[in-house]
């Protein structure tokens, strides 16, 4: 392609989007990595203006951990939330109260 004189790049936004119906919500103010060539990420930056995210750069070189980064962010915290939700419920919590409980864990201290 480098070749055809088109300039490679790339821009990946960090934002799990599971229904079309919703994605330009969900992109909206969402971090973006950019990376590649000076016109591509030009380009790729003036697209994620337009969409609403907040581009970033990323050197080529770590597009493969920025990318497997973003999965464990995603993936695990899933994860990480249900095991946490099954440690609360063994230490006795009633079901119906243990996501009220844990909520709290998520979002952190209180600031009232």
């Amino acid at each position: 392609m480098v070749a055809s004189r088109a300039a490679l790049g790339s821009l990946h936004p960090l934002q799990t989007i599971s229904s079309p119906e919703h994605a330009a919500e969900r992109l909206k103010g969402a971090w973006a990595a950019v990376e590649g060539m000076p016109r591509a990420v030009q380009a790729a930056e003036a697209l994620a203006h337009d969409l609403g995210l907040r581009p970033f750069h990323i050197p080529s070189k770590a597009k493969p951990i920025y990318h497997a980064s973003a999965v464990f962010a995603s993936n695990y915290f899933v994860v990480v939330e249900a095991v946490a939700h099954a440690c609360c419920g063994m230490r006795g919590c009633r079901t119906r109260r243990r996501g009220r409980r844990c909520a709290r864990w998520w979002r952190g201290p209180s600031r009232t």
